[in-house]
């Protein structure tokens, strides 16, 4: 019975995988984070400009849905904020945007002078959730997981809804800003709370699962139908709310409880996962013969002390800190700076935006078995080195290559960039929530998700006026990815530990204790 480090931990290592640990994936991971990634990138579409036309002077010109020409005379989106399309545009006082797309630039005029605000839209945003990043770890490891969760998750469904009253972009603004506070709290727990029910060897796969990618893919799909920003707010925001039912079945994570000494609500969710598996395990056996002797020399995991942040960066653990938080804001900046670049594609806007995301589904086999099978930290160096020489290429390809070729190419290679990248995310995620005890998981999720969200605001300066920049942009992301290919090597690997619950099991294994640390 050795190798386990509490009730927790025997439960859910010999209740298996089961029927639980399915339904909570599907309940806590996969539908929330299906929402969240569509919530996230909303701006992708938000800020699209389709054209529009001064119904006063009668001129013709030509409408590029993103740069595609189409026989009707409007100003296209690549051509709005030139000198002489801004000056007519300013002086027009009947202006007619594309009537099939609605976007809030459409909404709100968000052109020429008012240029910057879509911009500025998504760093608010991205600032919210770096707010909410501050926070959401705390939380999640002082209050628990499931009502650091739930209740973003409800508030984000209503925000949703009320942002379509926005009579003015500022209103709009403000919104967005306390959505992006939920969506930190939101992705701060996804994984860890879902994780926390999961066997050692099936946490590679739950954490694989590529709901973010479709979620993605959900939102240029959406777009491409629908074409109307407000019909987008409102489905994402119901979406949100019906998810929200799960909290009548889903119990708090097992291993908080146990930390937190909750032994009454410990017993009644190790009942359920033990009934809903109907594992043969019982509860009188995990109290009396099936926790370590080190859980019994100390009386059980008691620690009663609140963890902060600097937590992460005692001695034995403050530069694996520093570089998990580097890795975080590195993948997020590329990933955004890729996914908020793709107005400035040639080619149909929503086509390129369902590119992006399409080929992320069939190819998330990858990120949910390589790293079982050569483990995290490699899996994160060979995603990152792929990810920049596809990078490089698409540099080389709108650079050099002419015509349609070097324009579609690069767009390949951008779209192969952004597979890797996101397997990359799926790596750090598996990290994070390997390297750090129960005590302060949650705390290091969100610092990871507050690095992130630094790359995150950041990453608008990345979206190119036009294509020329966007390549070179391209070079340099690409050489960030295989600065951090090399950097991830100095970290530990996880491959195959069993989650640890508080620190002082370090310090047993330290002190040559007899526990097994590896599972």
């Amino acid at each position: 019975m050795m190798g386990y480090s509490g009730k927790a931990d025997y439960v859910i290592q010999e209740g298996g995988c089961g029927l639980f640990q399915i339904l909570v994936v599907i309940f806590v991971k996969v539908i929330p984070e299906m929402g969240t990634s569509f919530s996230n990138s909303f701006m992708a579409f938000g800020n699209y400009n389709p054209g529009w036309r001064c119904l006063d002077h009668n001129d013709t010109h030509n409408l590029m849905e993103g740069n595609t020409t189409q026989d009707i005379y409007m100003i296209n989106s690549s051509e709005s904020s030139s000198e002489g399309s801004c000056e007519l545009f300013e002086t027009c006082q009947n202006i007619e945007f594309d009537p099939e797309s609605s976007t809030i630039v459409t909404e709100w005029g968000l052109l020429c002078d008012k240029s910057w605000v879509p911009s500025l839209i998504i760093s608010v945003q991205m600032a919210g959730t770096l707010a909410g990043s501050l926070v959401a770890g705390q939380l999640g490891d002082t209050f628990g997981r499931k009502k650091t969760f739930y209740i973003p998750l409800a508030l984000a469904g209503i925000l949703n809804i009320v942002a379509i009253f926005s009579t003015y972009w500022f209103a709009y603004i403000v919104i967005r800003f306390i959505i992006g506070v939920m969506l930190a709290c939101l992705a701060n727990l996804l994984s860890t709370y879902s994780s926390e029910f999961m066997p050692s060897k099936w946490r590679a796969t739950a954490v694989g699962i590529p709901s973010w990618q479709t979620g993605g893919l959900v939102l240029g799909v959406s777009a491409m139908l629908s074409k109307d920003w407000k019909t987008i707010q409102v489905t994402n925001g119901l979406y949100f709310i019906i998810a929200c039912i799960s909290a009548l079945w889903v119990p708090e994570s097992l291993r908080w409880l146990e930390v937190k000494n909750k032994h009454r609500k410990f017993n009644l969710a190790a009942e359920k996962i033990i009934g809903v598996n109907k594992a043969t395990v019982s509860l009188e056996s995990v109290s009396l013969s099936c926790v370590s002797k080190n859980d019994q020399s100390r009386g059980g995991l008691k620690d009663r002390r609140v963890y902060t942040v600097l937590d992460l960066f005692r001695k034995d653990y403050r530069v694996n800190t520093c570089i998990i938080g580097f890795l975080w804001w590195s993948v997020v900046f590329i990933m955004n700076g890729i996914v908020f670049s793709t107005k400035a594609m040639v080619g149909n806007f929503y086509l390129n935006l369902i590119v992006l995301f399409v080929g992320d589904i069939p190819f998330s086999v990858l990120p949910m078995t390589l790293p079982n099978i050569i483990g995290r930290t490699k899996s994160v160096t060979v995603f990152m080195s792929v990810a920049a020489v596809c990078l490089f290429a698409a540099t080389a390809c709108g650079l050099w290559v002419p015509g349609d070729f070097g324009n579609t190419g690069s767009v390949i290679f951008v779209a192969l960039a952004k597979l890797f990248i996101a397997a990359t995310i799926r790596c750090t995620i598996m990290l994070t929530t390997e390297v750090y005890p129960t005590v302060v998981r949650s705390i290091a999720m969100g610092f990871g998700g507050l690095s992130c969200q630094i790359g995150a605001v950041m990453a608008p300066i990345l979206i190119p006026n036009d294509s020329r920049d966007l390549y070179v942009r391209y070079g340099l992301i690409g050489t960030l990815s295989l600065f951090c290919s090399l950097l991830v090597i100095k970290l530990p690997e996880t491959k195959g530990m069993k989650i640890k619950e508080v620190f002082e099991e370090d310090e047993a294994v330290a002190d040559g204790g007899k526990d097994q640390v590896l599972s």
